[in-house]
């Protein structure tokens, strides 16, 4: 977040803005976890099994990262009064988990676009009290250490049991509902006609697909975003 901020507010380029991030203790010094989502599956994958009480393994869980964004990207979701933030999400249906992590194009003026730099934001949609919002610093040494700490703490004195190894397993898929993308094509590549909405160049808009069909294009993406939340 604090690079993707970094880019769109202040117009640093990718390269910039992650050594800024690694300076300040935002991004690991191997940038991998990061930048390709992992670190937030891991998140996601936690939060999913006390939410949900089953158990997630995170090598399952599909994801796509920020790893090849360009300003190009940016220019792009300006252009359509949105900001790019990696967001990572979870749902229930039926007896299934579905979760995703990937680049989203956010409207602007969004509780969620406005949240900037190390800043994170997690939000639970409930049946009985609708939307919660929870945001504070993700990143950083100190809220890091912080909440090593009070785990190590919780744990000494078995004060939360978060395993659900014999809770009901819920299966594990990707998300089936159906999205437009963003989608910058590797130079030379091209997709057909009938599943794009617009399109300047190597960049394009996609009609509404699911995800099946986006995952059948990736040799020839090399970058993407959903369209909204």
């Amino acid at each position: 977040n604090y690079i993707l901020t970094k880019m769109s507010k202040e117009g640093l380029s990718f390269e910039e803005a992650l050594k800024l991030a690694q300076i300040n203790g935002f991004a690991e010094a191997d940038p991998t976890a990061d930048l390709e989502g992992l670190d937030m599956v891991r998140k996601i994958a936690i939060l999913s099994s006390i939410g949900y009480k089953t158990e997630i393994d995170p090598e399952k869980v599909s994801h796509f990262g920020i790893s090849n964004l360009s300003d190009k990207d940016i220019k792009y979701a300006e252009k359509n009064n949105a900001v790019i933030k990696l967001i990572a999400s979870s749902k229930v249906v039926k007896d299934s988990v579905e979760l995703k992590i990937e680049p989203v194009f956010i409207e602007k003026g969004s509780m969620i676009a406005s949240v900037n730099y190390e800043f994170n934001v997690i939000e639970v949609k409930t049946n009985i009290n609708d939307k919660l919002t929870f945001m504070g610093k993700g990143a950083g040494r100190y809220p890091t250490a912080n909440a090593m700490v009070n785990d190590l703490i919780m744990i000494k004195h078995n004060d939360k049991n978060y395993s659900f190894a014999n809770e009901c397993k819920k299966e594990y898929k990707d998300l089936e509902d159906k999205y437009s993308y963003y989608i910058r094509l590797k130079d030379g590549k091209e997709i057909c006609p009938c599943l794009v909405k617009e399109q300047d160049g190597n960049q394009l808009i996609t009609k509404e697909i699911e995800k099946n069909k986006l995952n059948e294009l990736m040799d020839k993406i090399s970058f993407y975003a959903r369209i909204g939340e």
